[in-house]
């Protein structure tokens, strides 16, 4: 149910409308003209998208986890499967902040406001945006969690595995203006395939 609210589509999309990766085509016929000229207002879909669909993801992420206080896993592979689970609901979290942290923060400055930071279930609340420094705390002590959770014998490409976490810490690196960082682990994962 958690996977089922994660759309990195909508970031590449999105990404290749309003940079330089497509243009407008001979016969067009105004499909998506304003994005392509960069005229994005906040009541339209697309601009919405990403902001619904990465905390829709985030707060399943938060229900399961915090559902799963209240199960006690028994025998080694029920708690394998377990702590599994619960790795991929933090590195989801992790992923959707910064995916809203790239596309709605105005820089990357730590003192910059940015988004609400999410580690809890929403109903109704309407969360303070937080910090791009404590987005990026939150982001950190969510991958943390997820790679201790996450067997490091897992290299299944339709879950989340350590190197997704490896991957996402490059590009918050990257972010963060660390570029020897963002090489490194980029490079890492290079040598991995």
């Amino acid at each position: 149910g958690v996977f089922a609210n994660y759309y990195p589509e909508s970031n590449f999309d999105f990404g290749s409308i309003v940079s330089d990766d497509t243009k407008v085509g001979e016969d067009n016929g105004g499909q998506r003209i304003n994005e392509h000229n960069w005229v994005i207002t906040a009541n339209t879909f697309r601009a919405t998208q990403i902001w619904t669909g990465n905390y829709a993801l985030i707060n399943s992420a938060n229900r399961l986890i915090s559902a799963a206080q209240g199960i006690t896993p028994v025998g080694a592979t029920q708690i394998a499967t377990y702590n599994n689970i619960l790795g991929e609901c933090y590195a989801l979290r992790a992923i959707a902040h910064l995916d809203l942290m790239a596309h709605y923060s105005t820089d990357y400055n730590s003192a910059t406001a940015s988004v609400p930071y999410i580690d809890y279930v929403v109903v109704l609340e309407q969360p303070a945006r937080n910090t791009v420094g404590e987005v990026i705390q939150g982001i950190k002590d969510d991958l943390n969690l997820a790679e201790g959770l996450i067997d490091s014998s897992i290299t299944d490409n339709t879950r989340i595995t350590r190197d997704f976490i490896k991957a996402v810490r490059a590009r918050m690196a990257l972010y963060e203006g660390d570029n020897q960082t963002a090489l490194t682990l980029s490079g890492q994962l290079m040598a991995d395939y």
